[in-house]
């Protein structure tokens, strides 16, 4: 992508005095795991300091929140890492390559060329990885990711069994919200329907 529509302006360039982590996601919509990518990002930056830098394979509701936490670049192409943004991501002190889900197979062959650690957060079972993201999207992120972080148990189990991941390259690693913005902005926002400010509010999703 253009530089500038992708929030580098083709100059800016990250302090060299902090390390940086480069957050890769399949998109910006208003969804879990992007989500889950804005939350964990703002706690690294706000506790550890670190600096974020973000590539989204494709565009949605939360790109602006993205390029206000730090350098941003967006595909044109989801599947396709272009010659353009690999030569930019050199100019910038990555140290580590953050993929937030088993789904970014396509561009991690491409990222393998910064000669830094990638990191795998599989949030998905073995149905989904083989019946919904293709079998080279596997191969990819199973040659490329130095570790992988499993959300959870049963996810690590897969890994380890279907996927004869090495255990030493697998750690458990559960996702999390924001409990208290969360509740700050229950508070302070107008509900989307008018129940009793008492009442208790079941929340569900599954597909």
């Amino acid at each position: 992508n253009n530089h500038a529509a992708g929030g580098t302006k083709g100059k800016q360039m990250i302090g060299k005095d902090k390390p940086v982590i480069l957050f890769v996601s399949h998109e910006a919509s208003r969804t879990g795991a992007p989500v889950f990518l804005l939350n964990i990002a703002r706690h690294l930056k706000k506790e550890l300091g670190i600096e974020c830098a973000f590539l989204l394979r494709n565009r949605g509701k939360l790109e602006k929140q993205f390029h206000e936490l730090g350098l941003c670049w967006v595909l044109d192409n989801p599947n396709v890492l272009s010659h353009k943004i690999l030569k930019d991501l050199r100019r910038h002190d990555i140290r580590l390559i953050y993929s937030n889900t088993a789904t970014n197979g396509s561009i991690q062959d491409e990222l393998k060329k910064l000669k830094r650690p990638i990191v795998c957060h599989v949030h998905e079972m073995r149905y989904s990885l083989e019946h919904h993201f293709g079998g080279d999207n596997i191969k990819s992120i199973l040659a490329t990711t130095d570790l992988f972080l499993a959300g959870s148990y049963a996810v690590s189990k897969d890994l380890t069994s279907q996927f004869r991941v090495p255990l030493n390259k697998v750690s458990v690693a559960h996702p999390f919200i924001d409990v208290c913005e969360t509740d700050r902005l229950a508070k302070t926002k107008i509900p989307f329907v008018d129940v009793p400010s008492d009442a208790i509010i079941i929340g569900a999703c599954g597909s």
